[in-house]
């Protein structure tokens, strides 16, 4: 909607979905669980994730840069998924 409304005004409105995101929050956030669940959780993410990682903040940033830069000029109304596949499973 507000690429519809800000259009005219050539004003692009965009999305970045992230994945999981190697983040001191999700360090702060992993700490709290037991060994056996933070191998779970790097388990999850091995077969989970088509990349078969996490992904680093500067994964996410490369896409907000290219949003922002004029090889995107013409892309609005648009999510981007920056998950390592997560979603094409």
């Amino acid at each position: 909607t507000l690429a519809c409304e800000l259009g005219s005004e050539k004003i692009r409105v965009n999305a970045i979905a992230p994945g999981a995101t190697r983040t001191p929050l999700h360090a702060r956030n992993t700490k709290k669980l037991s060994k056996e669940a933070r191998t779970e959780l790097d388990e999850y993410l091995e077969v989970s994730y088509p990349l078969h990682s996490m992904g680093e903040p500067e994964d996410v940033g490369n896409m907000a840069v290219y949003l922002a830069s004029d090889a995107a000029k013409w892309i609005t109304g648009a999510i981007f998924n920056v998950d390592g596949g997560l979603t094409t499973n």
